[in-house]
């Protein structure tokens, strides 16, 4: 085979790659970058230190890591030229020997954040996986709540407790279909679209032949009511995917099927709102489409420039006749999830609606926790590497070998 055949047959080999394919490469690439990932560590490393503070095999490396975030505040508050290199090294040494404690400690060896918290272990099916689905949910809310217009779900701590979410036979059926339509928005919010469109679509397949009975409901919704809000999130989740895709017509289908479960439990909001104009607008009825955005617009659980984004939609909407404006179809999923938190009274209204309000005050202690660590901790290594530049080449070097000294008198005890 010549060159300038091979140069040709390739891109077209790359094309017939299937979606299934497509899909196990992708989920394989988010494996390896929360395997590789630097920005996970801290939050990795907090999670087994919290898990293990009360256990009587935690290892010695994470006696010391609760230190780090304290150290860590302490030194950034002080300014450069008052901070000696070396008072960096017990910062590195921690997170360095936390992370050689990873290698061989998994956080699931321990109890769960409930039992540390409650003092008490929760009756069976709560176990570790459940957890880690419970926590997945928890940063869904927490990244919905937020106002940066950023797409909620696709972090890695989202990732990270969604792969270690897998169903059990034990587990309620509501919990291990949202397990399934959790992931697969996540993959979603990340651009892997392949892997969230089986994700979703398995879900889906699982929905459509549950009964109510089949489900326990949560808090004050009833089974019903979570099967149509089950069957409406799963719908809508893969129309965003589907976008994504460019494929605007197979998402126009499924935010039908959507407000079908909606229309039943008599639900008329922001997301009704914001689907319908999708709808109208690829079906070519752009003055309904914009009647539907005008009014989106005019919701008071939306932040100022969101109301005059979807505004200006509307009326290029009305001008043009060519269907959603891209940025705000990018923008979608942001902009409904802050609505509906908004709605309902943000992250702990979210927790009293499913969970009830003396669940959800035990459950916000742990939760405001996670959540100040993760800001105090995410930017940890980089901070290390920031000031170690600031001081400058002598610095570094004097850290260097601080740091291997440390090492070498943990080798030799």
């Amino acid at each position: 085979m010549s060159v300038l055949t091979l140069l040709a047959v390739t891109p077209a080999c790359s094309c017939l790659m299937t979606d299934a394919q497509r899909a196990k490469k992708e989920r394989e690439q988010v494996e390896q970058q929360l395997k590789d990932s630097r920005a996970l560590l801290p939050y990795r490393v907090l999670k087994l230190a919290l898990r293990s503070s009360k256990s009587p095999n935690r290892a010695e490396a994470l006696g010391g890591l609760v230190k780090v975030a304290d150290a860590v505040r302490e030194l950034n508050g002080r300014p450069v030229e008052q901070v000696d290199s070396l008072a960096w090294a017990p910062v590195v040494k921690a997170l360095w020997q936390a992370r050689q404690s990873m290698l061989t400690h998994d956080e699931d060896e321990y109890p769960t954040l409930a039992e540390v918290y409650l003092g008490h272990p929760l009756p069976p099916p709560y176990d570790p996986p459940l957890e880690h689905l419970a926590v997945a949910v928890l940063w869904f809310a927490v990244d919905s709540a937020d106002h940066g217009h950023k797409v909620p779900g696709g972090n890695q701590y989202v990732f990270y407790e969604l792969m270690r979410a897998e169903p059990r036979p034990s587990w309620p059926k509501d919990a291990r279909v949202l397990a399934q339509v959790l992931r697969g928005g996540a993959y979603c919010a990340a651009e892997k679209h392949y892997a969230a469109e089986e994700s979703l679509t398995e879900a889906i397949a699982e929905l459509e032949v549950t009964t109510p009975d089949e489900l326990l409901g949560l808090g004050r919704v009833s089974p019903l009511e979570a099967l149509h809000g089950g069957r409406a999130a799963a719908h809508f989740l893969r129309a965003w995917n589907r976008m994504g895709l460019g494929r605007d017509e197979a998402a126009a289908d499924d935010l039908e099927q959507g407000l079908k479960s909606l229309e039943a439990l008599g639900i008329d909001n922001e997301l009704t709102q914001w689907a319908w104009a999708f709808v109208h607008a690829q079906r070519n009825r752009p003055e309904q489409a914009a009647e539907q955005l005008d009014k989106l617009s005019r919701s008071p659980h939306l932040d100022e420039k969101t109301r005059g984004d979807l505004a200006d939609g509307a009326r290029d909407l009305r001008t043009s006749g060519k269907g959603i404006p891209v940025m705000l179809k990018a923008r979608a999923m942001s902009i409904i999830a802050q609505a509906l938190l908004t709605r309902i009274g943000g992250l702990e209204g979210l927790l009293v609606v499913t969970l009830g309000r003396e669940r959800a005050e035990k459950l916000m202690v742990p939760l405001s926790s996670l959540r100040r660590a993760r800001e105090q901790l995410a930017d940890a290594p980089g901070q290390v590497v920031d000031q170690g530049k600031a001081l400058g080449a002598k610095g570094l070097e004097l850290l260097k070998d601080k740091v291997q000294a440390l090492q070498a008198g943990d080798a030799g005890r």
